[in-house]
């Protein structure tokens, strides 16, 4: 008699059950691993932006690549730009006339940067447009993304501008209270202290995953919501949090929030995500 060879049916679903068994071991190890990958070359990606930063200060005068809309005036003021689209560089924009860019956009157009896939993070969606003011400064870096209000008393006005144009003096920041407000930047007018704040001597972020729209750009890994901040000299802090940090409002005060809780989380200082944690670290200095 001849002997069959194959498989039976039964032999065959106990196989396909051991395969299926484990890839839904693998999967998530495979899954967060991926997602590893994703913080490291975002955080390469930050240290290159860093290096770019340092040589283009090194020849412009120690200065920082400008924010949005300054071209060097006196009388420059973000105003309407408050929130991260005034940390950003649209690429689209370059359609519409020469654009010489703001911030990372300026490094690159200066081929300081070789590529624009420095301007994302890896994480970003690529089905998304990357074209359009609500597509891509939802996606890309923040940078520099701090202000401070600049006391004009001839125009009788305040005007809000990056705390830090040059590089050297990137992050320095005064010991104890000092006068700060959180006017509206469209308000025009003399900005008057409403209050005193503590802005402390943490470091501050250079370039930050973005944190004005937490759905699309920054990391989950191990389930935890993920940032990466890069720092003037170069190092890269990871800060693993919960949901509950997220910007629960499109509000520009709330941005400033999570830029500054998201600096004192990489410097290990306590912060309380209980309850209505927003709005309570947007103080801007005035003339600080």
């Amino acid at each position: 008699m001849r002997k069959r060879k194959g498989f039976t049916l039964v032999e065959l679903l106990v196989v396909i059950g051991i395969i299926a068994v484990l890839v839904a071991i693998l999967l998530p190890s495979l899954n967060k691993a991926r997602q590893q990958s994703q913080l490291v070359q975002c955080a390469s990606n930050m240290r290159q932006i860093v290096l770019a930063t340092i040589n283009y200060s090194l020849d412009n005068k120690n200065m920082m690549p400008p924010v949005r809309g300054d071209t060097g005036s006196p009388t420059f003021g973000v105003e309407w730009a408050a929130s991260s689209y005034a940390f950003t560089w649209n690429p689209s924009f370059q359609s519409a006339a020469p654009d010489p860019g703001a911030g990372i956009g300026r490094l690159i157009n200066t081929n300081y940067i070789k590529s624009t896939t420095f301007y994302y993070c890896p994480q970003w969606n690529p089905d998304m447009p990357t074209t359009g003011f609500n597509t891509v400064y939802n996606q890309a870096y923040i940078y520099n993304p701090h202000f401070a209000w600049r006391t004009d008393a001839a125009a009788g006005k305040s005007r809000l501008v990056p705390w830090w144009k040059k590089f050297s003096n990137y992050g320095k920041t005064k010991g104890g209270a000092i006068p700060a407000s959180n006017w509206n930047p469209v308000q025009s007018g003399l900005v008057s202290a409403t209050t005193t704040f503590d802005f402390g001597k943490f470091p501050r972020g250079l370039v930050m995953d973005n944190v004005d729209s937490t759905a699309t750009s920054t990391h989950q890994v191990g389930g935890k919501r993920t940032f990466n901040v890069a720092y003037a000299d170069g190092h890269v802090a990871t800060v693993r949090t919960d949901n509950r940090f997220n910007r629960s409002t499109s509000k520009w005060t709330f941005f400033y929030d999570m830029v500054n809780n998201l600096e004192k989380m990489a410097d290990g200082q306590p912060v309380n995500l209980a309850g209505s944690w927003q709005n309570i670290e947007n103080n801007i200095p005035i003339d600080p």
